[in-house]
């Protein structure tokens, strides 16, 4: 009887737990999100987005920005910009971390080239620009990391764009970079 009791108790919990994630609105991908929707999605870290740009999930359910010049194209933003934060492991220094990234896009990209850049911020010192081009499907793009480390984890801020609109928007992406905050 007793485990009969606990099977019944187990079961409500289960279903009970089950209808409230069924409440939870599901979030399409690629069509531009609410400032609030944005806010809540921004757990560890903030960025100031410029009003010509929109907010979105991308096919991963990663936040995403990019111009909204592009949301009038249906299909998927060929720039844009993101954020991953990752464990630093034994990296404690920007320059022992910045040669861990390039030796990774070492082995992803065959004959890789990279351009270095050192920047600083203000809250978290210096960082690092990777830049470097790529191909896919025939379409030559250039990518920005911009490489931060903070405490244990650093965080990687990606700006990717097809190379003949790089510089179009480099300036905004600057500025989001400069905007970046870790939430304590």
């Amino acid at each position: 009887m007793k485990r009969l009791s606990l099977f019944f108790s187990f079961f409500i919990f289960i279903s009970v737990g089950c209808s409230s994630t069924k409440n939870t609105p599901k979030i399409e991908k690629f069509t531009e999100l609410d400032a609030t929707t944005v806010k809540t999605l921004m757990k560890e870290y903030s960025i100031d987005v410029p009003n010509n740009w929109y907010s979105y999930l991308e096919g991963h359910n990663h936040l995403s920005h990019s111009p909204k010049e592009l949301l009038l194209n249906k299909y998927v933003p060929q720039t844009n910009l993101y954020i991953f934060k990752k464990k630093a492991k034994k990296y404690t220094n920007i320059n022992d971390l910045t040669i861990y990234f390039v030796k990774k896009l070492e082995k992803k990209y065959q004959n890789f080239n990279y351009d270095l850049v050192k920047g600083s911020l203000p809250l978290y010192g210096r960082y690092n620009f990777i830049i470097y081009k790529t191909n896919y499907f025939n379409k030559d793009y250039t990518t920005l990391n911009a490489i931060i480390l903070k405490d244990n984890y650093y965080y990687t801020i990606t700006y990717r764009a097809l190379s003949n609109d790089y510089q179009k928007y480099a300036d905004d992406v600057v500025k989001m970079i400069h905007s970046f905050r870790i939430k304590e």
